[in-house]
């Protein structure tokens, strides 16, 4: 399904009648970038990246109100995706996406429902020479949800939600009689053997709640993710698929504080600051285990892993409040253990060691306005990731990145 088939389907499924004019309230946003990124001692051509958003939020009554999104974008630098358990690079990524999320409110006090339909649509490639739309990893994935929320003293809220999304990737397929040089000629673990095993389906429960803390708002969520492979067997300790599919259960639980800081004027200027920090702490478990099919090596909970982020952040906003200059800066760390995945050496041989990760990223933006709705933006970006892991023929483990992006962007 393309990006405007799913856009009208969000529609007709979700449209309801209104008994009065539809007001609508139109949100624009379109940025072209240009930069360089340097990767892996490597230095790239100039590229450029581009990204668009439609939303047009309707009030149908006094009960309903639409929110339809349409986004597309394109990225022109490298990057590195978790997306079988360890980094893949790629050189190209495009997707588009389009979602609705009706808002209902209800006549009883304080409440809001709020279905929603959502599609995206990405496109990976890992050589330049790749053309788009047959990409291995290219994926397709709807997403349908409800949320439940109660303000119970505006803007804070207490919100449950459940979600169920579809996730292919229709070119993933390995042939039997390729299983040990399936990928580029590299060896390929046993359980990622066969057609569309990618493929899966999950539900996600979550609970969130904000509230205020002295001058800050603080926010709290868990969230339940349960997710099955529908075509993916479990791999034994002989290297044969046997009959129970593989499934993960994830647990996430979040944490938050936000605040709005006015500081004193500087050299004749306004300045306020928006600060945040957000900690997050994942654990997963999968009963899929893994077998490496060249070294005939067998690891029981190879996909179980948790994880710990931490994200602070600060806006700077300038001069005149309807036209400030924005100067922003973030950083995210993530910590990510393996207990049951053994390291290799450079040589691919194991090793007693449990394999670990270390992960951090550093931010850098500036935006300026120089026309009505027109901003002049410059970002920039470091990232690097560290791992016991030698072996890196495959997937990457550990690396460095870093690409700055200057261009236009226009919001409405």
């Amino acid at each position: 399904m393309t990006c405007g088939r799913a856009a009208l389907f969000a529609l007709a499924l979700f449209a309801a009648p209104a008994a009065q004019a539809v007001t609508i309230n139109p949100v624009y946003s379109l940025s072209m970038l240009g930069g360089q990124y340097f990767y892996g001692g490597q230095q790239g051509a100039l590229t450029g990246n581009f990204s668009a958003l439609a939303a047009p939020a309707m009030r149908l009554n006094d009960e309903w109100d639409l929110f339809p999104t349409f986004t597309a974008s394109y990225q022109g630098t490298k990057q590195v995706v978790d997306l079988v358990g360890a980094g893949t690079l790629f050189q190209e990524q495009m997707d588009c996406g389009a979602g609705l999320k009706p808002v209902y409110t209800p006549g009883w006090r304080h409440w809001k429902l709020k279905p929603s339909y959502g599609f995206r649509s990405e496109f990976l490639k890992e050589t330049k020479d790749e053309n788009w739309g047959q990409g291995l990893f290219d994926y397709r994935r709807h997403d349908f949800g409800v949320e439940a929320e109660y303000v119970y003293r505006d803007p804070f809220s207490l919100r449950a939600a459940a979600d169920y999304s579809m996730t292919s990737f229709p070119n993933y397929s390995s042939l039997e009689s390729k299983a040990a040089f399936e990928l580029q000629g590299k060896a390929l673990a046993r359980e990622l053997v066969g057609d569309k095993i990618l493929d899966s389906n999950a539900i996600l429960f979550t609970l969130a709640a904000n509230a205020p803390w002295r001058k800050a708002v603080v926010e709290f969520s868990y969230s339940l993710l349960a997710q099955g492979f529908p075509n993916q067997h479990v791999v034994d300790e002989t290297g044969n698929l046997v009959d129970p599919l593989r499934s993960d259960i994830g647990h996430i639980l979040g944490a938050g504080v936000k605040t709005h800081v006015p500081l004193r004027r500087r050299w004749g200027e306004e300045i306020k600051m928006a600060a945040s920090f957000d900690a997050a702490y994942i654990l997963n478990t999968s009963n899929q285990n893994n077998y490496d099919a060249l070294r005939m090596q067998y690891q029981s909970g190879y996909y179980d892993y948790s994880e710990l982020r931490l994200s602070p952040a600060a806006r700077f906003m300038i001069g005149n409040p309807d036209r400030p200059v924005t100067v922003g800066l973030s950083t995210a760390f993530w910590l990510r253990s393996y207990p049951n995945r053994m390291t290799q050496n450079s040589a691919g041989a194991y090793q007693p060691e449990n394999l670990s990760s270390k992960s951090w990223m550093l931010s850098a933006s500036v935006s300026r306005p120089i026309a009505t709705r027109v901003k002049v933006l410059f970002n920039f970006q470091y990232g690097a990731a560290y791992s016991n892991q030698k072996y890196e023929s495959f997937y990457k483990y550990s690396y460095s990145a870093v690409n700055y992006l200057f261009g236009v962007s226009y919001d409405y």
